[in-house]
């Protein structure tokens, strides 16, 4: 029976790692598939945006990249304590 717990644990190590590299290679693509775009407007206006408009572009951009890497820590790493699910009041 050990060595099926064993099995599995490599299992879900080695699955763990490939959804990490493909979350970090999907985050990269679309920061420059987002920051493609940014750039064919910003050419558009002769790199002459106004200043809500790179404060909003930057704040999504951090956003984004902070959300997508907190989901995907929380999905490979969740809470084993116990207290999944329950609310402390």
């Amino acid at each position: 029976m050990t060595t099926l717990k064993r099995r599995d644990r490599g299992q879900d190590i080695f699955l763990k790692r490939v959804l990490a590299y493909f979350a970090i290679g999907a985050v990269a693509v679309q920061l420059a598939v987002a920051n493609f775009f940014f750039w064919h407007y910003l050419q558009r206006l002769n790199f002459a945006a106004s200043d809500p408009v790179m404060v909003a572009w930057l704040s999504a951009t951090v956003i984004e990249v902070i959300g997508i890497v907190a989901i995907i820590a929380r999905n490979l790493f969740p809470n084993r304590g116990g207290r999944e699910g329950k609310r402390t009041t």
